[in-house]
């Protein structure tokens, strides 16, 4: 098993037998404070992304808590060749309506709008183009 905990050299993943209580202690304590949680993963699914990709899904997926969404979305092979509009896809199933946003104006100090939730993006950068000299 890959541990899905952050570290900056992928090469030096290592198998956490925790890491799944650890996840669903997190996530529990993100709920009580934000609400709902959407897990949005930005991630390749192919090269050395995949194997991060399939361990956070299995994590998500044995976690089965309730107010958890996962929505996965290859950012890089949906907008290749500059095709931003793809975006609007996403943006339609993550359905922002229902989490919605948290809105207060200097007139009115009580929220207009309260948020039920957040959304949580995971995305990684390419090791190799980005890797400091």
């Amino acid at each position: 098993m890959i541990s899905i905990i952050y570290i900056s050299n992928l090469y030096s993943c290592l198998p956490l037998a925790n890491q799944h209580a650890a996840f669903k202690l997190h996530i529990q304590e993100q709920q009580k404070i934000y609400g709902e949680q959407v897990l949005l993963n930005l991630i390749k699914q192919k090269g050395y992304e995949k194997p991060i990709k399939e361990a956070y899904e299995r994590v998500v997926g044995d976690s089965k808590l309730p107010n958890l969404r996962y929505e996965y979305f290859d950012f890089a092979a949906e907008t290749k060749g500059m095709k931003f509009e793809n975006v609007q896809v996403l943006l339609g199933r993550l359905q922002l309506d229902e989490i919605g946003y948290c809105r207060i104006s200097d007139e009115n100090p009580s929220p207009a709008k309260q948020q039920n939730g957040v959304i949580r993006t995971n995305c990684m950068v390419g090791e190799s183009k980005y890797r400091r000299r």
